[in-house]
């Protein structure tokens, strides 16, 4: 019997637990599973969610942290770029905030991730305060974009417009410091949001456990009267697992241990809690660590488990957060490390901006350290070279130290020499990861090994490189590196710039200095010899060297002069005039003009009647085209003029011309004549006031001239035609600088060339003008136009006129694919920097029409317009239409060195007009001070659009004639139309 029990007992023990306890525990066993199985589903969807936000707020943290540097960009920058980046990321930080109240669809590194809405009481007012911080500082982002300031007085002088000013920018820069103020709480509330997540996270888990094991306990209790039955059986191995699931439930994984050896369904339990326990202490561990910030950490060390876990969904779950995370982490630091980078650049920037070599030493010093390179060289580009252009090494840096090396790369027109030159050429930077044995000079003293990268970058501002840097270094140069040092080199670019800009600038200076002391010598002169106007050979004397004195002006300003005779055999040439033809002076005089014209045109009968002009008397202005020794062809504004002797015979031609294809050389030329001519007319307004007092004088003397002599009258008859002479050479000297500013303006012929007829009404209130209109064929299918309006009149006006002009022909020959827009934005700077606004009381400035003309076929043009302060007309299929400009001017009494200006495009057809006009027309007065008017102006263009252009402009000025009467003219006039 006992062992029929024995056998029994032990068959009993081992066979499925439902036949023990039959359905009921079936049952029961369900249910557990049941749980287990959604508590770990639930827990490990939560446990996403809650990845997956933490994720969420450091992307916004990250965002946050954007847009602050690029309000710091727009404020001290002035990047108009960040605007729209700026409020890309507003959008995207508004659209975060709205999921974590509602739950959606997010968009992250490419990925579009679903999440939940974050629900919880405590975590909801949280997100309710990070929506209203954000509010606060986007409501400071707008205000600082569009400088959206209140003026509580409206500026009724130009010292309250200063002051306004300066608000303005001090307001600006208050919300800035607001915005960052703003900013450090948004950043607060996103960490205090990932740690609450993260604490609730773990709350709601260990919860969760409660819950399994309370109600593991309760099916425990309902099963108690089934369990009673074989209790004998299973009790022992029953209170091992409770306590085992209790220690689990406890969070007490270390003590877990189930050995049981029953075959049964309780055996393959214990198995199956003892692999959740170890399952759960290795998840547990793995969790600590990342939290520890190890993203290198395994699951575990042995591989053949590690398989095996990875198979599993929160242990893959686990893996792919690591992942993740890592990511995160390395390209926060990898962000973190360029904006320190660049930040601490600027800084030396600013204190290294005296010269290429301080710049190049400080540069190289850090980029060479903070990328751990080992050596660099600094390239300057070279335009001043009297062979060619080249690249200078102004500075070398290796291993700690500043090394002194000297080195030039030449440049051609296709090719320059290296890797190096092959930079500058292409305008990209170069990785070089397989390095010749000789390539580095640089050896360290510890041994002669070669670095194994080597990166190239040109720095570059619009569109020009201005320089090359390299860098070797033994360690391998990443994208971010190169990222980097690349936009290290924009900086850079913008500092060789300024560099370059103001070494040209004090050398300006010192020569306009040395010419303002001896134009104050020569005023002293001519001051003398006005007290010597009674003998008439000493005013000889005066008229000889004030030639002389020309002569010398004309020499040493750059101004090509050249002396021939009626023949056309050349005299005298001055050194401007052969440095330009290349040719000594040996070479050329003796011989024909004509070996400077080119052979075809020298056989046609436009330079014969050229030539038979001047024989007339009849001076020549404009555009040249002349051979230099060399063979190439180059372009002047020339002025011939016709000498004559004591008796009025024509004697000898003097050219003057300046080279039109060098416009940085017009500029310089340019300013130094203009500043002469406005000493000049200061000196020709005192001596005006002179003869006034003279002439008094004289009137006063003739009452008594009656009662002299007869030798004595005849005396003061000779006094009067001295002072008359006098004034004639005053007007003369006024007529020389017209023909100076008249070879500016390209001729009717020159345009004509682009459009199909035009005509030009052009009418100084003085002999010279402070109008000037403007031309630029930049390819055979696009020309811009301009008609400009500079400050005041007579010779001030005229300085204007030349700086415009030479500004405009810079700007465009820097860059043809440029906008009107940009045109005016850049004259505007021009204009700015040029007459030293920003710390001189100068305020002088132009309103301008300009225009891009780019045709399209045979019958179409696009016309593209943009205005400082002035209007563009057109007549199309019997309309007139008004393009108005910007009612801001270039230049002028505000202090802003940058102004925005906008573009307009049209459509136009061929046989359309185009007008482009200063306001000279519009405004000029009758003897009753009634202004012409816009609206007579529009409509005397409609009504005179059929007929030919130049009977068009006879049309008009009869028109202005008829207006004006005998009133004087106030203003000068100046008027372009074009016909398409």
């Amino acid at each position: 019997m006992t062992f029929s029990f024995h056998k029994i007992g032990k068959y009993f023990r081992d066979i499925p637990l439902r036949h023990k306890i039959g359905i009921p525990v079936l049952c029961a066993l369900v249910i557990v599973a049941f749980n287990q199985i959604f508590n770990i589903y639930f827990i490990n969807n939560s446990y996403k969610n809650t990845e997956r936000w933490l994720i969420t707020l450091s992307e916004a943290r990250v965002q946050s942290q954007k847009a602050l540097y690029l309000l710091h960009t727009l404020v001290y920058n002035e990047n108009n770029l960040a605007r729209a980046e700026i409020e890309t990321i507003n959008q995207q930080i508004e659209y975060t905030i709205s999921i974590a109240e509602k739950g959606g669809n997010l968009k992250i590194n490419n990925q579009n991730i679903e999440l939940a809405p974050i629900y919880t009481t405590e975590l909801a007012s949280e997100i309710k305060d990070w929506a209203e911080i954000w509010k606060n500082f986007r409501e400071i982002t707008t205000q600082i974009i569009t400088e959206n300031v209140s003026i509580e007085t409206s500026p009724d002088t130009l010292q309250n417009l200063i002051m306004v000013e300066r608000k303005q920018n001090a307001v600006v820069k208050d919300a800035l410091n607001q915005a960052v103020i703003y900013h450090e709480q948004l950043i607060q509330k996103i960490n205090d949001l990932q740690k609450n997540l993260i604490k609730i996270g773990q709350d709601y888990r260990k919860f969760l456990t409660s819950i399994e094991g309370s109600l593991l306990l309760i099916v425990l209790a309902i099963l108690l009267f089934i369990l009673y039955v074989v209790i004998t059986y299973i009790s022992q191995n029953v209170k091992k697992i409770t306590q085992a699931t209790t220690e689990i439930a406890a969070g007490n994984i270390n003590s877990v241990q189930l050995k049981i050896t029953n075959q049964d369904e309780l055996g393959q339990i214990a198995d199956s809690i003892n692999q959740l326990a170890q399952n759960i202490q290795i998840a547990s561990n793995f969790t600590q660590k990342i939290g520890e910030g190890d993203y290198e950490a395994l699951l575990v060390e042995d591989e053949v488990q590690a398989v095996t876990l990875s198979q599993n969904i929160l242990f893959a779950s686990l893996k792919q957060m690591q992942q993740k995370l890592k990511t995160l982490a390395e390209e926060d630091t990898k962000r973190n490390w360029i904006t320190e980078g660049l930040a601490k650049f600027s800084e030396i920037i600013r204190n290294n901006n005296q010269s290429f070599e301080q710049l190049g030493d400080a540069v190289l010093a850090y980029i060479v350290n903070y990328i751990r390179a080992n050596q660099g060289y600094f390239f300057i580009l070279n335009e001043e070279n009297n062979q060619q252009p080249c690249l200078d090494l102004v500075s070398s840096y290796a291993f700690g130290r500043k090394k002194f090396l000297h080195k030039q790369i030449p440049i051609y027109e296709h090719y320059a020499e290296g890797l190096v030159g092959q930079a500058y050429m292409e305008k990209e930077s170069i990785l070089l990861k397989e390095i010749p044995e000789d390539y580095v000079q640089i050896k360290s003293g510890l041994g002669g090994a070669n670095p194994t990268h080597i990166l190239i970058a040109p720095f570059k501002i619009n569109q020009k490189v201005e320089g090359v840097i390299e860098i070797a270094s033994f360690n391998e140069i990443g994208k971010y590196e190169i990222e980097l040092v690349e936009r290290i080199c924009e900086g850079v670019a913008s500092a060789v710039l300024a560099i370059k800009i103001n070494q040209r600038t004090q050398k300006l200076l010192a020569e306009t200095q040395k010419l303002a002391n001896a134009l104050k010598e020569q005023e002293q002169e001519l001051r003398q010899n006005n007290e010597e106007l009674i003998a008439t050979q000493e005013e000889m004397k005066r008229k000889n060297l004030e030639i002389e004195a020309r002569i010398a002006a004309i020499d040493n300003s750059g101004i090509a002069s050249i002396e021939m005779t009626m023949e056309g055999i050349i005299l005298t040439a001055n050194k401007s005039f052969l440095d330009l033809f290349q040719y000594s002076a040996e070479e050329i005089i003796g011989k024909n003009y004509k070996m400077l014209v080119d052979r075809e045109y020298a056989n046609s009968k436009e330079y014969t009647q050229f030539w038979q002009d001047l024989n007339l008397g009849i001076a020549k202005t404009g555009e040249v085209k002349r051979k230099r020794k060399d063979g190439q062809y180059i372009y002047l504004a020339a002025a011939y003029s016709v000498i004559k002797d004591t008796r009025g015979n024509n004697v000898r031609i003097l050219k003057l011309a300046t080279d039109i294809t060098e416009t940085k050389k017009l500029l310089a030329e340019s300013q130094r004549q203009a500043e002469i001519l406005r000493i000049q007319e200061e000196t020709l307004r005192a001596n005006m006031i002179a003869l006034q007092e003279t002439q008094e004088e004289l009137k006063r003397t003739s009452e008594a001239i009656i009662k002299l002599k007869e030798e004595e009258a005849r005396y003061a008859q000779e006094k009067a035609r001295e002072i008359e002479n006098k004034n004639q050479l005053i007007t003369a000297s006024i007529k020389y600088a017209q023909n100076i500013q008249r070879a500016i303006l390209p001729p009717k012929e020159i345009i004509e060339k682009f459009v199909e007829e035009c005509f030009i009404i052009y009418l100084p209130k003085d002999i010279v003008s402070g109008d000037f209109y403007w031309y630029n064929q930049v390819s055979e299918n696009k020309a811009f136009f301009a008609a400009v309006d500079c400050t005041g009149h007579g010779v001030p006006g005229a300085f204007m006129s030349i700086i415009g002009n030479t500004l405009l022909n810079e700007i465009v020959s820097t860059n043809k694919d440029i906008s009107p827009a940009q045109i005016l934005e850049q004259l505007h700077i021009g204009i700015y920097t040029k007459l030293r606004q920003e710390e001189s009381s100068n305020h002088d400035g132009m309103d301008v029409c300009l225009c891009c003309l780019e045709k399209i076929n045979k019958q179409e043009v696009k016309l593209t317009f943009s205005g400082a302060k002035r209007s563009l007309y057109y007549i199309s299929q019997d309309n007139l239409y008004e393009l108005k400009g910007d009612r801001i001017s270039i230049g002028g009494w505000h202090v802003e060195n940058r102004r925005s200006f906008q573009n307009q495009e049209r459509i136009i057809r061929k046989n359309d007009l185009l007008f482009l006009c200063t306001d000279g027309i519009i405004d000029n007065p009758n003897p009753n001070r009634k202004k012409f008017g816009e609206k007579r102006f529009e409509n005397l263009l409609l009504e005179i659009a059929h007929l030919p252009m130049e009977i068009q402009k006879e049309k008009i000025l009869q028109e202005v004639k008829l207006h004006q009467q005998d009133a004087e003219q106030r203003d000068d006039l100046t008027l372009l139309g074009l016909k398409i």
